[in-house]
């Protein structure tokens, strides 16, 4: 765990230096695609869509984490798809 209680993963959201371990959510920091800036993004939507992604690739088949954040409100809801 890095400063300010994150994990910082690759753009599979993989746990750096550790083999077959991932994490997402409000813990996970990963790149931001394009800018390969470190982002962390405290939403269930971000979470998600991230669990898609590592689902992905723990199948066989790698998915990298390159959707960009959405937020919304409470009047507006979204649900993750695959």
């Amino acid at each position: 765990m890095e400063k300010g209680g994150v994990v910082v993963v690759d753009e599979y959201l993989r746990v750096k230096g550790v083999k077959d371990v991932y994490a997402i959510g409000d813990i996970a920091m990963w790149p931001q695609q394009g800018t390969g800036e470190l982002r962390r993004i405290e939403h269930w939507n971000v979470a998600g869509n991230q669990v898609c992604a590592v689902g992905k690739t723990i199948a066989g088949s790698e998915q990298p984490f390159v959707k960009i954040p959405v937020f919304w409100s409470a009047r507006a809801f979204r649900f993750v798809t695959c």
